[in-house]
């Protein structure tokens, strides 16, 4: 057996109905400039990696180094996937990327492989 809304209501002493509605906020403004600040140290990270001026770097993905400098800020966002899409500078973000990761551990491995030598 259901109850009706009115029955549930009449049990319990306290109502919402004079509760005024209030949007809830949050300052993401402030969120965001933080975090486009630290993917910018990510960036200035990713082109020391692949041994890149910002100037190199900016003229490989495309745009004009004062462009480049606003991402590397946090002023603006920058697109990602033209990072991923150059041969030197995707595997650069990745590692980068791994660095500023707190529960991430960076190992870089070399491995030689000899060839047998024909007789």
């Amino acid at each position: 057996m259901s109850k009706s809304s009115q029955d549930v209501a009449a049990a319990h002493p306290f109502s919402l109905a004079d509760v005024p509605l209030l949007m809830a906020k949050a300052d993401l403004k402030k969120i965001e400039a933080s975090a486009r600040h630290t993917f910018g140290r990510v960036l200035a990270r990713c082109t020391e990696l692949a041994g890149m001026s910002h100037k190199e770097a900016a003229g490989r993905l495309g745009t004009d180094p004062s462009q480049f400098a606003r991402w590397v800020s946090g002023l603006e966002n920058p697109p990602v996937w033209r990072f991923h899409q150059d041969a030197r500078l995707g595997p650069a973000l990745i590692v980068a990327q791994a660095e500023a990761s707190e529960n991430v551990q960076v190992t870089t491995q070399i491995l030689i492989r000899q060839h047998k030598e024909i007789a």
